[in-house]
């Protein structure tokens, strides 16, 4: 199947630095794979922000859903969109 890369940025608002974990889903997996590590580690600084990439592959057509969450300290965040396969 088709191949692509699902990417975030991760603002960090705090005024102190660390280890966000940021970490996919795919909500359909027979219609998306994930193909590589579905968590990532990085470091964000205080008032920074950091990009990350996931792999992906195309199983079949259709609308599939994708939920990526991110931890870092005692912060959380998540976001989960539909996107056309």
């Amino acid at each position: 199947g088709d191949r692509a890369s699902f990417g975030a940025v991760v603002t960090n608002t705090t005024a102190t630095g660390g280890t966000a974990q940021v970490t996919i889903r795919s909500l359909d997996p027979t219609l998306l794979e994930l193909t590589g590590d579905s968590t990532q580690r990085l470091t964000v600084g205080a008032g920074g922000s950091a990009d990350v990439r996931f792999p992906a592959t195309a199983l079949r057509t259709g609308r599939a859903r994708v939920q990526v969450s991110v931890t870092l300290g005692e912060h959380t965040d998540a976001l989960e969109s539909v996107v056309p396969v």
